[in-house]
């Protein structure tokens, strides 16, 4: 979920870009509870990049962007982490 606070971090780091690829923090919220532990929080993920600095490698769903030797990913800064609302309850939880 993009909040008001994680779009002006998203202008700022594009006014001023400094890395190939920038990672940003998410919270996620698993049957109406935030959860902040068990390896869950910060759960950081590459969601700014340049597209001509890397490239994307992996299977799909277990995909991930690689930057180009010689260049660099940065995090993305603010106080609040972005908001990752997956799944209301477990009964809406797809089975794997």
């Amino acid at each position: 979920m993009l909040t008001d606070e994680l779009r002006q971090s998203i202008r700022a780091a594009k006014q001023n870009w400094q890395h190939a690829a920038y990672s940003l923090a998410r919270l996620t919220n698993y049957c109406g509870h935030w959860v902040r532990h068990g390896g869950w929080y910060p759960d950081r993920k590459l969601r700014l990049y340049d597209r001509r600095l890397g490239r994307w490698t992996g299977l799909l769903l277990h995909e991930r962007y690689e930057v180009h030797p010689g260049h660099t990913t940065g995090q993305a800064r603010r106080r609040r982490p972005a908001l990752q609302l997956p799944f209301h309850c477990a009964a809406r939880q797809p089975a794997q």
